[in-house]
């Protein structure tokens, strides 16, 4: 029989919240409380700092989403943008045939055969639609040769080109709700690292002391199996001055820092190169690669911790 830990951190503060009511239940002649004494837990603090946890995450959540909406209605408009300028590429390429070059007037690059090399940057594209809509601009209020077609399919430059505006600017904000999203992530390992430290310390203080009643482990809120789970979440230190070897790693899973300390993370199962940093209470994808892992702490003075998924 084992105890199947929770990976969410609803399910961690839930849990924390059974564990504290039955340890405040059981007062001084609680079996725990000898060992939260030693330990110096507080369950109290351990518990509300789950609650602020759940806090970043759901602001975390709610910046991913809007910088995701963002983004999805920034290349929404670069579509409806880059259709533009291979339609209008398209009509001078007709207008201006053979004289293809007259079409860098407008920023398009023409070969001498009217095919044109239409960019595949996001940046160069936004700037050749500028470039096309400043060219037309110099027309007015006289007619630009492109002023048919543009009637025709219904296209109206000045709109087209406040709409490619407002795009980038949903795209800058993504980009910082991307940044702010990062620090909630941060915020929420860092109130949840000594509670999640905590609860592996019940949870094995409890299963040595009760390794074959799964009631009484639930009376501590824990859920127990008779089957080996095929994987787990395992909390390593890592120490002072030395290598942490770490293998089996599910890959997709995420390295998390519980210490407020950056550590380096090496592919494989030798200390090589400059490694990848995870920030203070930061977080690292396990990718391709890192099956196999050695993590040093960058502290000289105290071990880093980190948690990560891996296979039995």
């Amino acid at each position: 029989m084992e105890i199947v830990l929770p990976t969410t951190t609803q399910g961690k503060s839930n849990l924390y919240k059974a564990i504290r009511a039955k340890v405040l239940a059981d007062g001084t002649s609680g079996e725990c409380y000898d060992f939260i004494i030693a330990q110096e837990i507080d369950v109290n603090a351990d518990y509300n700092s789950t609650l602020d946890a759940l806090v970043h995450e759901e602001n975390n959540d709610s910046k991913i989403s809007l910088k995701e909406y963002n983004n999805s209605c920034f290349y929404k408009t670069l579509d409806a943008t880059n259709t533009v300028s291979r339609g209008i590429a398209q009509e001078l390429k007709i207008l201006l045939s053979p004289n293809f070059k007259d079409g860098g007037l407008f920023g398009i690059d023409f070969s001498s055969t009217g095919a044109v090399n239409f960019p595949t940057k996001q940046a160069d594209q936004i700037a050749l639609f500028r470039a096309i809509n400043k060219y037309y601009l110099t027309f007015a209020p006289d007619p630009c040769i492109i002023d048919p077609y543009l009637v025709a399919k219904g296209y109206v430059m000045a709109t087209i080109a406040l709409a490619l505006t407002d795009a980038e600017d949903l795209k800058d904000d993504a980009f910082q709700l991307n940044l702010d999203a990062m620090l909630e992530t941060s915020e929420r390992n860092k109130d949840m690292a000594t509670p999640e430290i905590n609860i592996h310390k019940f949870a094995n203080f409890l299963q040595t002391r009760h390794p074959d009643d799964g009631r009484w482990l639930g009376l501590y809120g824990f859920v127990t199996s008779d089957a080996p789970a095929k994987e787990k979440d395992q909390i390593s230190s890592v120490p002072i001055g030395k290598n942490k070897q770490l293998q089996h790693i599910v890959l997709g899973s995420t390295m998390v820092n519980m210490t407020g300390d950056p550590v380096i993370v090496h592919k494989g199962k030798k200390k090589k190169g400059i490694g990848i940093t995870i920030p203070g209470h930061g977080e690292l994808l396990m990718g391709k690669g890192f099956a196999n892992v050695v993590v040093v702490s960058t502290n000289p003075l105290q071990g880093g911790i980190i948690r990560v998924r891996v296979r039995r």
